[in-house]
């Protein structure tokens, strides 16, 4: 139910669907625009179960032929979503949904969690794009789950227009912090300092956020003990263009319907590249730590990221510090945002370069930071580049330009190098800052 079609193009409706609702119809004429597909979210109780991907004829489906079609999709999900609720499991879905009289037992053991839940600040960093980050800020002000507080970081600012739509939107509601110097993770350490909630949130400018996003993300710090990250679920808000497509066949960033647990001792994959694969855990655009290893840390690598060198690896590298420093990481896929994809192809060269240079410039500071490890990451080699040779082949891209995917080799051989000199840039920086902070006293 993951796969998009395969790789065969053509816009797609994206829906979604609650299977507790009267199903509806879903027309292929919408603004003006036909389509031959839709990519359904099917949720029960609130709660995503999975994908459907439909056909659409031009005349549409009607309720009850799109109840058929999506209950031979997720009926084995739904049966036992039902079943853990302790609610009858019907063996069709009527087109007037799955009527349940009581308050579903998920949503009150949801709301009793999120009673004894720590506070969460919630940080998104931006640069230039007020259109897409009120879209942002505007789905935060839905959660269900309030944040203690928003925090936006405006990296690196060309004009004012950030700072005016925080304060003429949203007032006090949101605070504004301004980071004159580039990059990703600079901007997230500085809004760290402000932030005062033991779970700190992190969501990048161009997603929307699922009204129940931040309750789950928060919930899952209670689903073991000494867990220092969750991830979440990340779908295409929209698939209009065959750039927003590859992008979405190349990225990988649907990581599933199954909640799923990581550390390095009883939670550990069978998997040979485990933990290095740090792909497997989720993305900066969906993730929350605590507060306690933050600070542990140190924040986040200022060496990697959007706006150095490296231009990513950020996120990765702290997924792979959550386990090394002993803390369990949480993939859970009911905490959903909706990412927007551009649908211009003219940047999908940077893209891909830079997402294999983020890749190994983050390996690259594994190595660095750890150096016991070095042999091992020798040792695993051959067998990472086979692993990226069979998840970059023809069967599984959906028909990605082969282009782009020898760019993001070449962005994988210069990630080293890129890292190298990003680290001398943040040495250097930080050497300036020292040299510039005034004497104490003597």
């Amino acid at each position: 139910m993951t796969d998009y079609f395969g790789s065969h193009f053509e816009p797609t409706r994206v829906l979604e669907l609650a299977l507790d609702d009267p199903i509806p119809a879903i027309d292929a004429t919408v603004g003006g625009a036909t389509y031959r597909r839709a990519l359904v979210l099917i949720r029960l109780h609130d709660e995503p179960l999975g994908l459907a991907e439909l056909e659409l004829p031009a005349q549409g489906l009607e309720p009850e032929r799109v109840a058929q079609q999506v209950w031979r999709l997720v009926a084995k999900e739904a049966r036992a979503h039902l079943v853990a609720d302790g609610l009858p499991a019907p063996d069709v879905l009527p087109a007037e949904g799955l009527r349940v009289n009581s308050e579903a037992p998920c949503r009150i053991e949801r709301a009793s969690v999120l009673d004894a839940a720590a506070p969460a600040s919630v940080i998104v960093a931006t640069h230039e794009r007020p259109q897409q980050l009120k879209r942002c800020l505007d789905s935060l002000m839905k959660q269900e789950y309030v944040p203690a507080e928003i925090i936006v970081v405006d990296s690196g600012p060309r004009s004012e227009g950030t700072r005016e739509l925080v304060s003429g939107s949203y007032g006090e509601k949101v605070k504004y912090i301004r980071v004159d110097s580039p990059g990703l993770a600079l901007a997230h350490n500085a809004a760290l300092s402000s932030a005062t909630a033991p779970i700190v949130a992190f969501i990048d400018d161009d997603v929307v956020a699922d009204p129940l996003w931040l309750s789950f993300l928060v919930a899952g710090f209670s689903v073991e003990e000494n867990v220092g990250c969750t991830t979440g679920l990340i779908l295409p808000l929209e698939l209009e263009t065959r750039a927003q497509w590859w992008v979405v066949a190349h990225s990988r960033l649907n990581k599933g319907f199954t909640r799923r647990v990581f550390d390095l001792d009883e939670n550990r994959p069978a998997e040979t590249l485990y933990p290095y694969t740090a792909g497997l855990f989720g993305s900066g655009t969906n993730m929350a730590f605590s507060a306690r290893f933050l600070r542990e840390n140190e924040g986040f690598d200022v060496s990697l990221g959007v706006g150095t060198p490296t231009r990513g690896g950020d996120d990765l590298a702290a997924f792979f510090d959550v386990l090394v420093r002993g803390y369990r990481l949480v993939y859970e896929p009911r905490a959903l945002v909706w990412h927007d994809y551009r649908r211009d192809p003219s940047a999908l060269p940077r893209h891909f370069f830079s997402y294999g240079m983020g890749l190994s410039a983050y390996l690259t500071r594994t190595a660095v930071r750890h150096p016991r490890r070095i042999a091992q990451l020798a040792r695993l080699l051959p067998q990472g580049v086979a692993h990226m040779g069979r998840i970059r082949s023809d069967q599984t891209l959906g028909g990605v330009p082969r282009g782009f995917v020898r760019r993001e080799w070449l962005g994988m051989v210069v990630g080293p190098a890129a890292y190298a000199a990003s680290r001398t840039r943040a040495r250097g920086r930080r050497c300036a800052a020292r040299s510039a902070a005034p004497a104490g006293n003597e």
